[in-house]
């Protein structure tokens, strides 16, 4: 390609500018912020239930010892 094609490309791509679109970048931006902040708000409190389920059963460690596996639990009248 010497000079000559060189400008007459320049020429020819010189009004062949692309649109640019800003709205649509900033709404993409924002749906993917909410979108990464609601599932992170949802999977903190599936993590929140799980540790919970396990901070109540950890909690009744003495009743759990003191009954054996094989033997039925006494319940006071």
């Amino acid at each position: 390609m010497d000079w000559r094609d060189q400008v007459l490309l320049d020429k020819q791509t010189r009004r062949l500018i692309a649109p640019r679109h800003d709205g649509v970048i900033a709404l993409v931006i924002a749906a993917m912020f909410f979108a990464g902040l609601s599932s992170g708000v949802a999977l903190a409190h599936h993590k929140d239930a799980a540790e919970q389920a396990a901070q109540i059963a950890s909690n009744n460690a003495v009743i759990a010892l003191a009954i054996p596996d094989n033997a039925t639990p006494i319940v006071r009248r």
